[in-house]
């Protein structure tokens, strides 16, 4: 048995016990077969993908975008994270993908697509708002060291002016992280990640419509779904980090879980 397979068979065994959360062990594997199944289902090129990317609270609440003057108190930092943002372009337009996985659709809950589509709808239904929250929230965050490489994944593909680039690069995290707010806040989304349309997606074992309300069904719309189903079939001869025999076990297992929801096998 290949250490693959044992990590795999590993996780379906525990996956049916009571609070295992599947979803946070199995992120990397899906984040390492996202770039080639967003590029086929979705003719792009992907920059990179970035897992549990932040949205400020205020994209997702009535008072609408992030905004920062320096004579007013900065916004509080709560947040919520979106599982994967994927970073992409289509020809000349770039285009930034919001990827919510579900490995038991029981976990599936209204408000956190609500929360997706409010965001949107907040933004304008382009990166621009998102990209100056992340500006806000890493001027008031506790943690500056860590958003400083958040910040930094986003300045490779160009999302901030350059400019901060060198400021950003030469401190030594090790030892200082004081001058980071004064960083972070010089930094500005360049034009064209801040006209991408934000294209909302759920990655989940069966149709979602399953899974919510009658009366939310209809904001479903709003979503590209995607079943294990779709996503495996998409990585069907792809270019991956994997083997294909590799790609071929991820997608049993993946297959087999959209079967049988955890908990639902019987005891052996």
């Amino acid at each position: 048995m290949s250490a693959l397979t044992s990590v795999l068979s590993q996780l379906d065994k525990w996956r049916h016990l009571p609070t295992y959360k599947l979803e946070s062990r199995m992120d990397v594997f899906f984040g390492m077969l996202m770039p080639e199944f967003i590029e086929a289902n979705f003719d792009v090129c992907v920059y990179t993908v970035i897992p549990e990317f932040p949205l400020h609270e205020c994209l997702y609440k009535a008072e609408g975008k992030a905004q920062h003057k320096d004579n007013e108190p900065p916004l509080s930092n709560r947040s919520s994270n979106v599982d994967f943002a994927v970073f992409a372009t289509t020809g000349s337009q770039k285009v930034i993908f919001l990827v919510e996985l579900k490995t038991d659709m029981e976990s599936l809950k209204e408000e956190q697509l609500e929360r997706m589509i409010k965001t949107r709808r907040n933004a304008d239904g382009v990166a621009g708002a998102i990209l100056e929250s992340v500006r806000e929230i890493a001027m008031n965050s506790p943690v500056k060291r860590k958003y400083a490489h958040l910040v930094w994944s986003l300045l490779e593909i160009d999302c901030f002016d350059k400019r901060t680039a060198q400021e950003l690069k030469k401190r030594d995290l090790e030892t200082s992280g004081t001058e980071l707010k004064s960083i972070f806040r010089s930094l500005e989304a360049t034009e064209d990640w801040a006209k991408a349309p934000i294209k909302l997606v759920i990655l989940s074992p069966d149709d979602p419509a399953s899974a919510v309300k009658k009366e939310f069904v209809c904001c479903l719309s709003e979503f590209t779904c995607v079943t294990f189903r779709s996503f495996t079939e998409q990585l069907r001869g792809a270019q991956t980090q994997f083997t294909s025999e590799e790609v071929t076990q991820i997608s049993d297992f993946l297959n087999c879980w959209a079967r049988k929801k955890a908990g639902y096998v019987n005891l052996c």
